[in-house]
């Protein structure tokens, strides 16, 4: 999970702003150790199980949160260096970070999948059921009419979800939903609580190694299991 990769600007919280030369690093970890870049909609169809569908040994998404089309162009070179497709969440109303039609089918052709990150990037768990419904269906239909393609996958903002959340986001045809649950392993009745791992500028190789590994893994898993770990309230994004 990143935000953005470059120069954090005035206001902005640097750790969710990674240096591009850290972003090349940590994908070349990543390469190094065997992964391999594959879409969400790739690991979707894994998941399901559909007929065909298959993950290298070492998969690895890339996620970016709060995504911005004019601070993207960075991240894809990178990207595109490595053979790592990503996908890029919307906040639907904030139409300046939108690319342009033409400017979203490059992007698309580059291995870039689009997707909500919520209407107004508001904590679902703390809205009504009407607001949430809004926020969740809404947001599909405002980023699918400007960029003029289907929108299937979700990111909850703040990685804020619950049960309620999970109905709503399969009721409105998505097909992923991420959250901001640590780990780095799923299993296929997860396909709408989604783990990451959270990509900061201080994620250094030898951290990232960590996080990779069964350990830190089971770690947080049963942390969550006995309630010490939420699922991403508090310390979302």
């Amino acid at each position: 999970m990143y935000h953005h990769v470059g120069a954090a600007r005035p206001g902005e919280k640097e750790r969710n702003v990674v240096p591009v030369a850290t972003f090349r690093e940590q994908l070349g970890c990543l390469a190094e150790r065997g992964f391999e870049g594959v879409s969400i909609d790739r690991l979707a169809a894994a998941l399901r199980g559909d007929p065909g569908a298959g993950l290298p040994g070492r998969p690895a998404a890339v996620s970016f949160d709060d995504a911005d089309a004019r601070r993207l162009g960075p991240a894809l070179e990178v990207l595109s260096a490595f053979g790592f497709p990503a996908a890029a969440y919307l906040i639907a109303d904030r139409p300046e970070d939108f690319p342009a039609p033409a400017e979203a089918e490059a992007m698309r052709s580059a291995g870039l999948t689009f997707g909500s990150h919520g209407l107004s990037h508001g904590r679902l768990t703390g809205l009504s059921g009407e607001e949430a419904r809004r926020e969740i269906f809404e947001s599909k239909r405002v980023i699918e009419e400007r960029l003029g393609a289907p929108v299937a996958h979700l990111a909850y903002p703040h990685g804020a979800f619950g049960p309620r959340e999970e109905r709503l986001a399969r009721e409105a045809g998505y097909l992923t939903a991420l959250s901001t649950r640590r780990g780095n392993r799923h299993g296929r009745g997860e396909l709408f609580r989604l783990r990451r791992l959270a990509m900061r500028p201080y994620t250094t190789p030898r951290r990232l190694g960590r996080y990779l590994g069964l350990a830190w893994h089971l770690q947080h898993s049963v942390k969550e299991t006995l309630g010490l770990e939420g699922r991403g309230g508090a310390r979302g994004e």
